[in-house]
């Protein structure tokens, strides 16, 4: 199933052959090379997934339905987590029939740490989602209805800032009819509109919940790591930064990205560093391998700390994402740009430096497409060797 992530290319000189092959080529060749290779990717669907693995165990899917566990053993932490997630990434279900409601988290197959907790603290079932295709990656979802999701509701509306009015609704789910259909209308309405301020306390447990869904750890190719969280609505990232800020010394703002996104971010060293260790400390899990990554860097090298984050990452940015010498190039040109931005402030103009700027800029980009046409190549062929089929649809 991992095949993706962890792709070699098969046959050494095979591989070594086709390299110095695809060293020749032009870019423009090597792109469309590039697209056709993308186009059967799309094609590819992965294998039908029937396990996965947790906390070291492996689980056959799908996983059944079990009581639920919810009592005063569950501290007021782990609760806290767990609304920050459903915050995040789950879904307070419309139902096809409208008879019941559903509480429903998914994720891809390799996160299935959190969905074993949810089902650990609220009882409910993971079943399969979907099947990887391309380069997505096969998914998998807890879900929990009836009695034991009102309960589960209860429990995760207290922490919840951003699902709160859902949670109630699926909580107080009518059994009439025509209250049923009000009650459907009511949670469309909530899921497109933009939420009023809720007095709910932000915790580090609930950031951390929240974190481990919508966050993102960024190694940029200078060096400098950036911690971010996204939102459609600004509801809850205000909260966020305030609890951030207590611990940050430099400024936090939401901005508004040019796509309409709402986007916290935290870029100096000293407070990501601080802001992960708070995080780790309250119960970060799905991103906790990632943290540690980063937080190693004082004590490794940043080729080693970006491979470990790579590792660990979806794979949207696959083809995208430097390699380290792509990251020494980045910075070389980062260099030079620097030096023509002083010499223009000064009134001054370097021809022979504009020129090589353009060369390196050249060479960049021809070198990050030839290794990203043949990292594409490999995880097909790896897919392939792997069980993939070929599907006619895309």
């Amino acid at each position: 199933m991992p095949w993706l992530s962890a792709c070699r290319p098969v046959g050494v000189l095979a591989g070594q052959r086709h390299s110095a092959f695809v060293a020749r080529r032009s870019a423009d060749s090597l792109q469309r090379g590039f697209q056709r290779l993308r186009a059967l990717q799309g094609k590819l669907e992965w294998p039908r997934l029937t396990h996965f693995s947790a906390f070291g165990q492996q689980y056959e899917l799908p996983l059944s339905k079990e009581e639920t566990r919810l009592s005063a053993t569950v501290s007021e932490a782990t609760l806290q987590y767990l609304s920050g997630f459903f915050d995040g990434d789950g879904c307070v279900s419309l139902p096809r029939s409208s008879r019941t409601c559903s509480l429903i988290v998914g994720q891809v197959a390799s996160n299935a740490e959190v969905l074993m907790r949810f089902r650990d603290v609220f009882g409910g079932a993971i079943y399969r989602a979907s099947n990887g295709q391309g380069l997505r990656r096969p998914t998998i979802q807890w879900t929990i209805s009836g009695p034991e999701g009102q309960k589960a509701a209860a429990a995760l509306a207290r922490a919840s800032i951003v699902k709160s009015e859902q949670l109630l609704i699926a909580l107080k789910w009518p059994s009439s009819y025509e209250s049923r259909i009000s009650a459907c209308q009511e949670l469309k309405r909530l899921k497109m509109s933009r939420l009023g301020p809720r007095d709910v306390h932000c915790t580090w447990a609930y950031v951390a919940g929240f974190f481990d869904a919508e966050g993102c750890i960024r190694l940029r190719a200078s060096g400098a790591h950036t911690l971010e969280m996204g939102q459609r609505h600004d509801d809850v990232l205000p909260k966020i930064r305030r609890l951030l800020q207590e611990v940050c010394s430099s400024e936090l703002v939401v901005r508004r990205t040019s796509t309409g996104f709402n986007l916290l971010s935290v870029n100096a060293r000293d407070d990501v560093i601080v802001v992960l260790r708070r995080l780790l400390s309250s119960g970060l899990l799905q991103k906790k391998d990632q943290a540690d990554a980063v937080l190693t860097l004082q004590h490794t090298s940043h080729r080693h700390v970006r491979d470990s984050l790579a590792a660990v990452k979806g794979n949207q940015m696959r083809y995208a994402r430097l390699d380290f010498e792509g990251c020494e190039r980045a910075r070389a040109i980062t260099a030079v740009r620097k030096r023509l931005w002083w010499l223009q402030s000064q009134g001054k103009v370097d021809k022979a430096l504009e020129e090589q700027l353009d060369k390196l800029r050249q060479e960049h980009g021809i070198l990050n497409l030839r290794r990203a046409y043949c990292l594409l190549r490999a995880d097909i062929r790896m897919g392939l060797a792997t069980g993939a089929l070929i599907t006619s649809h895309t």
